[in-house]
């Protein structure tokens, strides 16, 4: 293995770039041919900044997703106001002349807008995403409910136990199970 003669400043330098690179979802070794590094110092340095990440301290952690949480509230202010701003009506003029004269007439038009709804869609997402860093996003149960609502059991119904029976009795179904029945009263 080849000393490592990177500085540490390089060595910065490199981590900040293979975590940017890593963060849009490029594979090892695509990074590494991107930056010119081997694979192996990739992962060296994925796995030292991996190990940052986790060792961020309790507080630190908590002022890094207020800092999030307060770049998103902005964001939905934005989006918001560009929501209002986009249903306000819209005034035309229309000046025209006659030629030769001094007089014309002015014509004003007011539009009203609906809104653009890609806005409300930002503010869904800043929502989203503010629910997903507060954790508030947890998993949803759900049952599979039979066709009256009630729910499905768990279970064999005798049908299919007389199937299985006649399956390794190797006989027709209505003989294994009054053969079977024979049995378990003889045994008990």
């Amino acid at each position: 293995m080849a000393a490592n003669t990177r500085t540490k400043a390089k060595v910065q330098r490199d981590r900040v770039e293979i975590t940017k690179l890593y963060l849009e979802g490029k594979w090892q070794e695509e990074i590494a041919q991107l930056l010119g590094v081997s694979q192996e110092m990739v992962s060296y340095d994925l796995k030292a900044v991996q190990k940052q990440w986790r060792d961020i301290p309790q507080a630190e952690l908590t002022e890094l997703k207020a800092k999030e949480l307060a770049k998103i509230d902005h964001l939905e202010m934005t989006y918001w106001q560009a929501w209002h701003d986009s249903k306000k009506p819209t005034e035309s003029t229309k000046q025209s002349k006659q030629l030769g004269s001094d007089s014309g007439t002015v014509e004003k038009k007011t539009q009203t807008k609906n809104g653009n709804p890609a806005y409300l869609q930002g503010v869904e997402r800043c929502i989203s995403a503010r629910v997903r860093i507060l954790g508030l996003d947890a998993p949803v149960r759900s049952e599979i409910a039979g066709a009256d609502g009630s729910p499905i059991q768990a279970g064999l119904s005798q049908v299919t136990i007389d199937a299985i029976k006649s399956q390794i009795l190797g006989i027709p179904i209505s003989t294994a199970s009054s053969s079977l029945a024979l049995s378990t009263e003889v045994d008990g």
